[in-house]
C-alpha cells in the first residue's frame, strides 16, 4: 500500500519511521558494545557484540565497475567505516571510548570474512 510522507512524496510498503502517528521521533535502536570491524571481498562490515549488522560499506577497486555501479574505492570505505564506528562509540565523536575492544582495521586481512 502506497502512503504520502509530508512532503507528498510517495513511499511503498511501511511508513517512514522518522517519526511515529504521535509526531515524536522513536527511540533509537540499541547497539551493543563493543563494536567489530570486518572486511570481506567487497564490503566493510561494523558488527555489534551480538554480531548483528550496524552497516556494510561496499567499495569496488576496477575503475569501470567502481564507476557504473557508483560504489566507494576501498580505502574510502574502509575510512568511513572507520568514522561511523568511532562516532557510534563515542558519544562525542573524538575517537574510541576507553576500554573498548575494537578490532583496528590494521589486524584485518584480506581473507577475513567474521
Amino acid at each position: 500500500m502506497a502512503h504520502r510522507d509530508k512532503f507528498g512524496r510517495t513511499t511503498f510498503g511501511r511508513k517512514s519511521t522518522r517519526q511515529d502517528d504521535t509526531g515524536e521521533t522513536p527511540a533509537p535502536i540499541p547497539i551493543d558494545l563493543p563494536l567489530k570491524l570486518c572486511r570481506s571481498a567487497e564490503a566493510f562490515s561494523i558488527l555489534d557484540a551480538a554480531d548483528r549488522a550496524v552497516c556494510h560499506i561496499y567499495f569496488e577497486d576496477e575503475p569501470t565497475r567502481r564507476q557504473a555501479m557508483r560504489l566507494f574505492t576501498e580505502a574510502q570505505a574502509r575510512q568511513i567505516s572507520q568514522t561511523i564506528a568511532r562516532m557510534l562509540t563515542d558519544a562525542d565523536g573524538t575517537g574510541v571510548r576507553a576500554g573498548s575492544s575494537m578490532i583496528p582495521f590494521e589486524n584485518l586481512n584480506a581473507e577475513t570474512d567474521e
